[in-house]
């Protein structure tokens, strides 16, 4: 029995423990090998381990620039079920001691259970060694028996017509063969795929007609319409299959089923149009797509109390009012739709598809798809007492009305002057910058708003955007800020601390700071400020910028580690450049979701993240290859270096990009001053002189039109060299 009892609690602890691992893999932490972590427990024996050493190893178990929650992955979402999984032990050990007291009961018990588990695997085994023989055996009857038919047709049709039909009968072989071979592997992929479904998801799948017409001894005429269908099927969702009888795929149908009423209702015809696409050319697409419909079933079902599909069209129905009005705005120019307005609108089965950038030379040369995000539900975090933290609203506010809310909001008798000034702050951050596509293109509906169209979900809405983007913490701080403005007017009236314990705060904060420093200056370790500027110059997001357009342009190369601190070399239209980075750095992370609590923060979202796009795209292109052939050395150096234009290139991302050169002709050094404003336009002023105060119209318009187009600084000035 105490083996048992270890045997299952040692399962529950392995399955928290894979969990965990999941949890640190996502948010970028490595678990160390054995190898490692047997090096470092010999380091820590003979007591010769150094700080620096540690910090190396840090940085190679822990991926500093990828620890935060706006990755590929919920940390939410893992950490409520690291939480359950924790809960389970509790709750396995609190019955263990039950079972104590009760031992003779507890030893029945086991080895009831362990017999029934024993009989279940050998029952479930046999089932499928039985299934799998059948399946077999078969097939291979029905191929034994077309081939006595084939003979005997062969040879009535050899005494008649003999050579004609012969042909015709071998190809008749050859295409049921082909099309049982199609049917088969159709057959496995979704066998496998609606497996996976039922075990994570515990959805129901049928696919007895598909293998039914897989084994099926009678002729089957192969050109007919006639078709099979399967189904996958949950409390919330119905997928139909319809497969023809020559493999090709028919159609896919879906259907929602509301939780409240029960009623039926037929999905858009453009979701089933897509579902059929994906499945007949990429199958992984259609299984990711399923699987999203899956995860959107599943929080229906978990939070059944509330109704989601109500709160899911109200967000589908917002978004669908944009694109009509966006639609008509911009039904001339559909580029600027795309790259300054709100974006190409599209709804989806399981959200809203958002395509908001795509350069010019993206457009033309179709290398590349748009930047898009896609707005989704997910679980959103959990507190000690089981009540939520996140709650998204549904409604159709704009977010100028959430600035004159809260800015009319009263505050309370006990909130502190430096709280309403912190306050004001983030408005006033907010409304200076150029948000408003004038209030979200109105997207009031044109009846009068009713008190049912906004209500608080239990979950909230995510952007997931489709290529991950570096963006610096300043552009970052400004999304957060829009969840603040959202938060703070859903809570006007709010307790705040008074400003005695507001103080009293601020002073053992200090204390503590006090404390490390002393403890730094003691010991002496100057090495700490050192070590901090090198992270920090190595997570900046020019750094990692630089490194990103390197490791793409010299891919057949992996040794290249190209970063600041090198000088890049390159050719463009004749013209051989050379570019160093001497400016300041500023810390960036790479994001690849961003959770909102209101539709109304997805436009400035979009037009923070066309400003971030814009630098990135710009300032990459001093720093990759553009149609040149590589010199020997791993850093492109260009052997003749008395025709190279020396850039040097300082920064303020995402805002502005400044190119400081020596003019090859007037022997005076010019600048060029490239400003990005918050929706992604740009604007360039050029000084004939770093001494002049005013800069030179002509040149700077036409620099500007340059890079409007090409998006690219190389590109742009070997064509504005070119053109003088």
């Amino acid at each position: 029995m105490d083996h048992h009892k270890q045997l299952t609690l040692q399962t529950t602890l392995e399955s928290c423990n894979n969990l965990y691992n999941l949890l640190f893999n996502s948010i970028g932490s490595i678990k160390p090998s054995q190898q490692q972590q047997q090096q470092q427990q010999n380091q820590k024996n003979t007591n010769s381990v150094t700080s620096n050493t540690n910090i190396i190893n840090d940085q190679e178990i822990f991926k500093l620039n990828k620890f935060h929650l706006y990755g590929e992955n919920n940390i939410d979402e893992l950490y409520n079920s690291i939480e359950l999984q924790l809960q389970t032990i509790k709750f396995t050990c609190q019955q263990y001691r039950q079972w104590d007291s009760t031992e003779r009961d507890s030893i029945k018990f086991f080895n009831t259970q362990k017999l029934y588990n024993q009989s279940q695997q050998r029952g479930n085994l046999v089932s499928k060694t039985l299934f799998d023989c059948s399946l077999l055996g078969k097939i291979y009857l029905n191929q034994q028996k077309e081939q006595q038919q084939q003979q005997k047709q062969k040879n009535k049709q050899q005494q008649q017509q003999p050579q004609p039909l012969v042909e015709d009968l071998s190809k008749n072989i050859s295409k049921t063969v082909e099309v049982k071979r199609k049917l088969g592997l159709l057959a496995g992929k979704l066998q496998e795929m609606t497996n996976e479904l039922n075990n994570k998801y515990s959805t129901f799948s049928v696919l007895d007609d598909l293998l039914g017409l897989l084994k099926s001894n009678t002729e089957i005429d192969y050109n007919s319409d006639s078709y099979v269908s399967c189904n996958i099927s949950s409390s919330t969702f119905l997928l139909d299959i319809d497969i023809y009888h020559n493999g090709e795929i028919k159609e896919v149908k879906l259907v929602h089923i509301l939780t409240t009423t029960g009623e039926v209702e037929p999905a858009e015809q453009q979701f089933n149009d897509e579902l059929t696409n994906s499945l007949k050319t990429d199958m992984k697409e259609f299984i990711k797509k399923v699987q999203r419909i899956c995860d959107l079933d599943l929080l229906f079902r978990k939070y059944k109390h509330f109704d989601l599909q109500k709160a899911f069209s109200i967000l589908q129905s917002d978004f669908l009012n944009i694109s009509i009005n966006s639609n008509i705005k911009y039904i001339d120019n559909k580029e600027i739709e795309m790259n300054k307005g709100f974006g190409e609108i599209k709804l989806d089965c399981c959200g809203v598809l958002i395509k908001y950038f795509q350069s010019y030379i993206e457009k033309i040369s179709k290398m590349n798809e748009p930047y898009s995000i896609m707005i989704e539900m997910e679980s959103s975090a959990v507190t000690n007492n089981g009540s939520l933290i996140d709650q998204s609203e549904y409604s159709r506010l704009s977010l100028k009305t959430l600035l004159q809310k809260q800015q009319h909001t009263q505050p309370s008798a006990q909130t502190d002057y430096s709280e309403q000034q912190q306050q004001q702050s983030i408005s006033t951050q907010l409304t200076s910058i150029e948000f408003n596509e004038k209030d979200c293109l109105d997207c009031e509906p044109l009846s009068s708003m009713l008190e049912s169209d906004s209500i608080f979900s239990p979950v909230r809405l995510v952007c997931k955007l489709n290529k991950p983007i570096l963006i610096t913490n300043q552009q970052l701080s400004k999304i957060l800020n829009l969840s603040k403005i959202h938060r703070s007017s859903q809570q006007p009236s709010q307790q705040q601390p008074s400003q005695q314990q507001q103080q009293q705060q601020q002073q053992q904060q200090q204390k503590k700071l006090n404390s490390v420093d002393e403890s730094m200056n003691e010991n002496g370790d100057s090495n700490i400020i050192e070590n901090i500027n090198e992270l920090i110059k190595k997570y900046s997001i020019q750094n990692l910028l630089i490194s990103s357009s390197s490791s793409s342009s010299s891919s057949n190369d992996s040794n290249i580690s190209v970063n600041v601190d090198n000088s890049f070399d390159c050719e463009v239209y004749g013209m051989k450049q050379r570019y160093y980075y001497t400016g300041e750095f500023e810390l960036g992370i790479e994001i690849s979701r961003i959770p909102i609590y209101h539709p109304s923060q997805v436009y400035p979202t979009i037009q923070l993240l066309r400003q971030q796009i814009v630098f990135n795209i710009l300032f990459k292109s001093c720093f990759q290859n553009l149609n040149i052939s590589k010199s020997d050395d791993h850093h492109n150096i260009i052997d003749n270096n008395n025709d190279v234009k020396i850039f040097e290139i300082t920064s303020n991302p995402p805002n502005s990009i400044n190119i400081i050169f020596l003019h090859p002709i007037d022997n005076s050094f010019n600048s060029i001053d490239i400003f990005i404003k918050n929706n992604g336009d740009l604007e360039a002023f050029y000084y004939d002189n770093t001494t002049n105060i005013q800069p030179n119209i002509q040149k700077s318009t036409l620099f500007t039109k340059m890079l409007i187009k090409s998006l690219s600084i190389s590109v742009s000035l070997a064509c504005f060299f070119k053109n003088k």
